[in-house]
């Protein structure tokens, strides 16, 4: 080994010939001055660590710790000195620092990988592969790597593609190539066990004649294989028969969807039989399961481009979807099949195998059938076939399929408080708060005295002040981060603003608690019998100690008020996260007036057709949301509203514009303005007409589509629970005066009432029109009467104000 004195008379005895030899010779010697250097360093503790004198070893190579970019020979000298004293974690901890340290640097990804293969812990290994893959996407070694670990945790058809792509990068691997061909020869896929002969159900449909719908699906058998670990591999068979132009439309490409970065897709078969028994296939490319260096999974579809199709052709297609490696969730499992369609089917099969000793839970929901049980030494296989069962009608604003089908939902847990304490024990340390969240809580509840103004400060920081990023919720791609990740990153997705809201909220004494929710426009009559994670969709925030109820909280409503939910919240089933146990309640529906608008509008209509139009308006509940977001730009608040009134009124100009306060989400959006609008007036038959009474959202626009239809099968879903009012009052120039007014109604039917008033006050023209919605769902039963409402509404909103000259003969 070189010591100290020699190094020195080294440097001096540098030539300084250029530049770049001066300033090496400068940081040589400060390093030499400093110590030993790093490869003495290495040297010497490889020898301490050798001869079993740890201490020695350690105390030598301390001092280099803060060394982020040591060389890799002194850093695995260092991580084998913490192993041999049984400090993994510390090794863990320095390995996953390097990496994020240079991101863009593989080795640290790869060093990484092999940290926690060592570990057994594969599924990370392989998730830091995937990571210096990004990286490195032409590494040979890197893709053969990424095969051995997914081989390891016994995903053998991904292993293959790694292992292929490896050989397209670098063809001269003789051993990867040898072991490649025998795994392709002793893979054996669940295919093989669960395939089922097609050929007489494809003779079979040919004697039949096509229906009118646009296909008819003769098989759709769905297998699934649950492994230990919770990943599984399942198998699909879809055969379908095209019956008219639509079902070649619908049928031209098939979508497979997956999650990117944790699924995998391999198409084992796509072909199309045709007419003339002749057979067609389609072209097969199965990619190498993606590496991502994103924190989430892309979810993604695999499409398959059949050939050119035609009535009467059989569209067959068979694939396998394997995990690549286990979820956040552990060994959780859950499915949920549908047994039926807006398409007739002829056999629709679905069979599940589990290791027998492993206990899962079931719930048929319409499902009169029992399943065929097989059991071996190893597996419990069980299998559900429903024969032509009822092909649903559909119809518009319906609910959605899996409301109206045959199902069956499976899943680990049989009981909620089973899956909220397990659910809990997931997330527990997400909720670890931090002296800055604490000093931000202190700061935003400064000189408030109740616990509403402390809640609704907090609220509002995390809505406004949070980026909200919408991901995926769901079994894959569910990654949580803690509320200090989530305050310092400044941005999350919607399980993440429930977290901080959550953890916020606790440094001020107040009790707030996770919600797995479903959020959609189209409210099902949710079946919330078995836990399931795929029940839900978005989480939100609950305060049991607000009033009767309780108080929700969405800290995805970026425009909305503390006391507001948005309307793809209303009326969900809902899970309440407890610590012990699950809590299942029913959020309620809004009242009407709580989601409404109230317009007042003072026109002044001019001889020449012309008018200037004093608007007066308050929008409540997610009309106000959409105001807030319309018109967030003070700046541009006139030019929107010109944009979006100018539809309705040809050349309008806003000539002024007041708004209340945006800052307090809490309360109503309230607009002033003055409208300049040239061609106000309408001419029909040679006389002046008043143009249609609209407000500002044409909130009565698409009435008539909820009564299309003579009778209906299934609920009309109407949405939210919602008002609307308008009142104009119109002053008439000299020369002009009313011919006709439509007639005042009142009516009132099964979750809709409407009123209409015209009337002549102090020399103006006053019409009031009201429409309330009061319930989100009209039954088959209340539909008729719904219907006969909402026709005459519609019939009244044709009718106009017709004006005449004065002067003109009668």
């Amino acid at each position: 080994m070189t010591d100290v004195a020699t190094l020195m008379r080294q440097v001096e005895e540098i030539d300084l010939g250029s530049v770049f030899a001066r300033r090496w010779r400068d940081l040589l010697y400060s390093r030499a001055s400093a110590g030993p250097m790093v490869s003495v360093r290495r040297e010497k503790a490889l020898e301490l660590r050798d001869r079993g004198d740890l201490d020695a070893a350690e105390a030598l190579v301390t001092g280099l710790l803060s060394y982020r970019s040591l060389p890799k020979s002194m850093s695995d000298i260092i991580d084998a000195i913490d192993l041999s004293r049984g400090r993994e974690s510390d090794v863990l901890a320095r390995r996953i620092e390097r990496a994020q340290f240079s991101p863009q640097r593989p080795q640290g990804w790869i060093d990484l990988a092999d940290f926690h293969q060592w570990q057994h812990r594969l599924g990370e290994a392989l998730k830091a592969i995937d990571r210096a893959l990004f990286l490195r996407p032409a590494d040979e070694t890197l893709h053969a790597r990424r095969g051995n670990l997914l081989n390891a945790n016994g995903n053998r058809f991904a292993a293959l593609a790694s292992f292929r792509r490896s050989l397209e990068l670098e063809p001269n691997q003789p051993r990867i190539r040898e072991y490649t061909d025998w795994l392709d020869r002793e893979r054996s896929g669940i295919e093989v066990e669960f395939r089922r002969p097609l050929e007489s159900i494809i003779t079979a449909a040919r004697e039949k004649p096509l229906g009118e719908d646009p296909y008819r699906v003769l098989l759709e058998s769905r297998n699934v294989q649950v492994n230990g670990d919770g990943t599984a591999e399942r198998y699909v068979q879809f055969l379908a028969r095209i019956q008219n132009d639509s079902g070649i439309r619908q049928l031209d490409t098939y979508a497979i969807p997956y999650a990117a970065g944790e699924q995998w897709v391999e198409v084992l078969n796509a072909r199309v039989h045709r007419t003339d028994g002749t057979v067609e296939k389609a072209r097969i490319r199965n990619r190498e399961p993606r590496a991502r260096n994103d924190e989430y999974p892309v979810w993604s579809r695999s499409w398959i481009d059949l050939p050119p199709l035609e009535i009467g052709s059989i569209v067959e297609i068979e694939y396998r979807l394997e995990d690549l490696r286990p979820s956040f969730f552990g060994d959780y499992f859950g499915d949920d099949i549908v047994f039926a369609g807006v398409v007739p089917r002829d056999l629709t099969a679905y069979t599940i195998r589990f290791e027998k000793d492993r206990q899962l839970y079931f719930h048929p929901i319409g499902l009169s059938i029992q399943p065929v049980e097989v059991l071996d030494d190893r597996w419990r296989t069980l299998t559900w076939e429903v024969v032509s069962p009822k092909t649903i009608d559909p119809e518009p604003e319906m609910p959605p399929t899996s409301e109206l089908v045959p199902r069956l939902q499976v899943s680990t847990y049989s009981d909620w408080d089973k899956f909220a304490t397990w659910y809990h024990h997931l997330i527990r340390r997400q909720f670890e708060s931090s002296e800055p969240i604490k000093r931000k809580v202190e700061e935003l509840t400064a000189g408030l005295t109740t616990p509403v103004e402390k809640v609704r400060a907090i609220y509002d920081f995390v809505v406004t002040e949070i980026r909200y990023i919408a991901w995926e919720f769901g079994v894959h791609g569910f990654q949580p981060y803690s509320a200090t990740t989530i305050f310092t990153r400044r941005f999350g997705d919607c399980k993440d603003k429930a977290t901080l809201i959550c953890t916020m909220l606790d440094e001020i004494g107040i009790e707030a608690l996770p919600v797995l929710i479903r959020g959609t426009r189209k409210r099902p009559d949710e079946d919330l019998t078995l836990p399931l994670v795929s029940h839900f969709n978005h989480c939100i925030a609950y305060l049991p100690g607000f009033g009767d109820g309780g108080l929700f909280l969405d800290g995805t409503a970026s425009f909305h008020g503390a006391h507001q939910l948005p309307m793809m919240d209303r009326g969900a089933d809902v899970l309440v996260v407890h610590e012990d146990r699950g809590e299942v309640r029913k959020i309620p529906w809004n009242e009407s007036q709580e989601q409404g608008i109230e317009e007042a509008r003072k026109v002044d209509v001019k001889n020449d057709g012309s008018a200037v139009i004093e608007i007066a308006s308050k929008f409540e509940g997610d009309f106000a949301v959409s105001m807030r977001s319309a018109l967030e730009l003070e700046g541009e608040r006139k030019l929107r509203l010109e944009r979006l009134l100018g539809s309705r009124m040809p050349g309008v100009e806003v000539e002024e514009v007041e708004t209340s306060s945006f800052d307090d989400l809490s309360a109503p959006v309230e607009i002033r303005a003055r409208l300049r609008a040239p061609r106000f007036l309408e001419e029909r038959s040679g006389n002046p007409v008043l143009p249609p009474l609209k407000d500002l959202f044409q909130s009565l626009d698409g009435i008539a589509d909820s009564s299309s239809r003579p009778q209906r099968q299934h609920d009309l879903l109407i949405g939210n629970p919602r008002s609307s009012s308008l009142i104009l009052e119109i002053e008439l120039p000299e020369g002009l005066k009313t011919r006709v007014i439509p007639t005042s109604v009142d009516l009132e039917g099964p979750g809709v009432k409407f009123y209409f008033d015209s009337r002549i006050s102090g020399g103006r023209l006053i019409l009031e029109r009201r429409l309330e919605l009061s319930q989100p769902r009209i039954a088959p039963a209340d539909y008729p009467a719904f219907k006969g409402i909402v026709d005459q509404i519609e019939q009244h909103l044709q009718q106009r104000v017709i004006l005449e000259r004065r002067g003109d003969p009668q």
